[in-house]
This record gives C-alpha cells, sequence and structure tokens, in this order.
C-alpha cells in the first residue's frame, strides 16, 4: 500500500512538474536586471518557444499517452517480460508503469525547452513503439 501510494505521488509530481517548465521563462524586465548588457536578455528570447502547445505537441503527446495506455492494458492478462514494470507475482505493476512513462514524458518536456522537434520526434517514436507493442500482446 505504501509503495502504491508513493508511486501515485511521484506521477502527480512528475505531472505537475511538468506542466510548469514551459512557464520557467522570466520577463525581459527581471532578465534585465540580472544581466549586465540589455543584449544579452534579447538573447535568451531567441531560445524560448513562441508556441509550446502547438498542434504537433498535442499530437505527439496524445500519440505518446495513447500508447503507453494502449500498452498498459495490453499487458494486464498476460506475464510481464520487462524485469522493471514486473510485480513479484510476474505480471504488470500499473504503478511502475506509469511512474516510468510520466517520467519519460516529463524528460521529453526538459528537452522540448531547447530542442522542441527532437522531442517531438521523440514522443513519437516512443509513442509508436509502445503501440506496436500493444498490437504485440494483443495477438497473443
Amino acid at each position: 500500500m505504501i509503495v502504491r501510494n508513493l508511486a501515485r505521488l511521484c506521477v502527480c509530481a512528475s505531472i505537475l512538474f511538468t506542466l510548469t517548465i514551459h512557464a520557467q521563462d522570466a520577463p525581459k524586465s527581471v532578465q534585465a536586471k540580472f544581466l549586465k548588457q540589455p543584449k544579452q536578455a534579447e538573447k535568451l528570447d531567441t531560445f524560448s518557444n513562441p508556441k509550446p502547445f502547438g498542434k504537433w505537441f498535442i499530437l505527439s503527446s496524445v500519440i505518446y499517452w495513447g500508447g503507453s495506455i494502449a500498452d498498459l492494458a495490453s499487458s494486464q492478462n498476460g506475464y510481464e517480460v520487462n524485469p522493471l514494470l514486473r510485480n513479484p507475482s510476474g505480471r504488470v505493476g500499473n504503478g511502475k508503469a506509469l511512474l516510468l512513462t510520466g517520467s519519460g514524458y516529463g524528460l521529453t518536456l526538459m528537452i522540448e525547452k531547447r530542442h522542441p522537434k527532437a522531442a517531438t520526434v521523440l514522443r513519437f517514436i516512443v509513442g509508436g513503439v509502445r503501440l506496436g507493442l500493444a498490437f504485440r500482446n494483443l495477438r497473443q
């Protein structure tokens, strides 16, 4: 019970952490106070993502979470091959799977700050692989 509550807490914390990543940009006036040259504050704005929640971000996130949930749902009745996600009974651990999925998603959001295209491609690839695993689990 303690492990399950701890896993839920970690998932909620990772979701809340990832939601605040795009809100980290400080205004130019605050940046100018801490930087010696005002031109440096303008250079920092070139790294900010003008549309953090564009259509590709939303589509890649839907593919990522859809593939993850489909893989988790298709693994419920069988034995889990991945030792990181396996319970002592050999079945999939829902808390562990959601914790690792949320952590991976948080990692892509941290990457998105500097490399939005790479993060989007990574979410598409991971979601596609997890969808493929879900189809493989359903055929067995």
